[in-house]
């Protein structure tokens, strides 16, 4: 009976995260392509540039 419960537990988490994972992957779909890009583009010099201070 407990087993039975840990087990639809772990199912209902699981599903949970695969529907935020799909969640967020149409919301980056759908927003995020160029906002990304350049976000990353920044990150990246500055973290270049604290690894080459470093």
């Amino acid at each position: 009976r407990s087993q039975r419960a840990s087990i639809s537990k772990q199912y209902a988490r699981s599903l949970a995260r695969s529907f935020a994972r799909s969640l967020v992957c149409s919301f980056v779909r759908s927003f995020a392509p160029s906002f990304v890009r350049s976000y990353v583009r920044t990150f990246a010099r500055s973290f270049v540039r604290s690894l080459a201070h470093a």
